[in-house]
C-alpha cells in the first residue's frame, strides 16, 4: 500500500510502522530507500534513517523506523521513497513522494476570504448611503411588487391631512400643493402610494367610515398644516386630525409626519397632540425650502373655478 503524496510542511520525520504475523523466531529488517539506495544510518547526515523499536509480541514482531529530514532541499521533491520490509515471509515495500507545500492553496482561500470581506463592507456601506434610492429605484422598476397589501397589511404609504378650501376658500395653494405637487413627486416619480382625501374617496361614502377604514390602512399619517388650520377646522379634516393622533399616540400602528407649510408664530390654537408630537421629533419645514427656492412663498385663496378638485368638504 502506497502512502500519499506528502508536502514538505506535513513532513519533517515519517514514520514507518511494520507488523509482521509470525509464530516462533522470524527475521525482519527494515529499511528506508530512495531510488534504489538505502538511505544513510548516519544521524549526522541531512537525510537519515533511526530504527526506533522492534518488539515481540503475541502473535508477532512490531517494528518502527523513522526518515528523518533535518533540511528539506529542492533535490528532495518529487523523489520517491520506500519503506522495504525483508523477512522469511518476501520483501514488502511502501512508498510516498515528497511534494513542495501549494502556498498558492494558502493564499487563495486567504484572498477569496479578504475579497468577500470587502465585497460585504462596500455593499453594507452603499446600501446605507443609497437605501432610499435603491428602494425608490425598486418602486419603479418593480411596481407590479407593490400593488397588492404588504406584508404588514396595510395599502397605502401615508394618509394625507391637508387644509382643504372647504367652506370659506382658503388654503387653496395649499390643496394644489397636495393635489398635484405631492403626487407627482411622491407617487409618480417614488413609487408611494398615497391616501388623499377628496380625491380618493368615493361619493357619497360615509366620513367617518372612510377617514377610520384608510388610516387603518396606512403605514404613516402626513400631517400638512398651515398657521390659521386649526383654527377653522372643518368637520372631516378635525376627525382626521383626532383619528391620527389618536392612531399614533394611544394605538401606536402608525407614524406621524409633520410638515408645516408656512412659517408659524402663533401656536395657541393648535391641539395638545399636535404640539406634543412637534416637540417629540419635530416638523419638515417645507416653507423654508421654498422660500430658498422661489424667494416668496404665500398659500392665497385661489377662485374655485381653478381648482376642480376645490370640493367642498364636511
Amino acid at each position: 500500500m502506497k502512502w500519499s503524496k506528502q508536502s514538505m510542511e506535513e513532513i519533517s520525520i515519517k514514520p514507518c510502522q511494520v507488523f509482521v504475523p509470525s509464530k516462533g523466531n522470524l527475521s525482519v529488517d527494515i529499511y528506508w530507500a530512495s531510488e534504489s539506495e538505502f538511505i544513510s544510518t548516519n544521524l549526522s547526515d541531512r537525510v537519515h534513517q533511526l530504527h526506533l523499536s522492534e518488539e515481540n509480541v503475541d502473535d508477532g514482531v512490531l517494528l518502527e523506523v523513522l526518515l528523518n529530514f533535518t533540511n528539506v532541499k529542492e533535490e528532495d521533491f518529487n523523489q520517491n521513497y520506500t519503506c522495504m520490509i525483508f523477512s522469511d515471509k518476501g520483501v514488502v515495500t511502501s512508498d510516498f513522494i515528497l511534494q513542495p507545500s501549494d502556498r498558492n492553496g494558502i493564499i487563495h482561500p486567504v484572498l477569496l476570504f479578504v475579497s468577500l470581506a470587502v465585497t460585504f463592507l462596500i455593499s453594507v456601506t452603499a446600501y446605507k448611503i443609497f437605501k432610499i434610492d435603491i428602494v425608490l429605484w425598486c418602486r419603479r422598476s418593480f411596481p407590479y411588487l407593490y400593488t397588492r397589501t404588504g406584508s404588514d397589511g396595510k395599502v397605502y404609504d401615508a394618509y394625507v391631512v391637508y387644509p382643504r378650501m372647504c367652506w370659506n376658500g382658503f388654503h387653496g395653494s395649499a390643496e394644489t400643493f397636495v393635489i398635484h405637487t405631492l403626487p407627482q413627486v411622491l407617487e409618480k416619480k417614488c413609487g408611494y402610494k398615497l391616501f388623499i382625501y377628496c380625491r380618493d374617496s368615493l361619493p357619497g361614502e360615509a366620513v367617518v367610515d372612510s377617514v377610520q377604514e384608510n388610516i387603518s390602512k396606512s403605514r404613516r399619517l402626513i400631517l400638512l398644516y398651515t398657521g390659521s388650520m386649526f383654527s377653522e377646522l372643518a368637520s372631516t379634516l378635525r376627525f382626521e386630525q383626532e383619528i391620527g393622533m389618536h392612531t399614533a399616540l394611544v394605538e401606536g400602528t402608525v407614524q406621524v409626519i409633520l410638515v408645516e407649510l408656512e412659517e408659524v408664530t402663533d401656536y395657541s390654537l393648535f391641539p395638545q397632540s399636535v404640539l406634543h408630537l412637534k416637540r417629540k421629533q419635530g416638523a419638515i419645514q417645507w416653507w423654508k425650502a421654498a422660500n430658498k427656492a422661489t424667494g416668496h412663498l404665500s398659500f392665497a385663496p385661489l377662485p374655485d373655478s381653478g381648482n376642480k378638485y376645490s370640493t367642498k368638504c364636511q
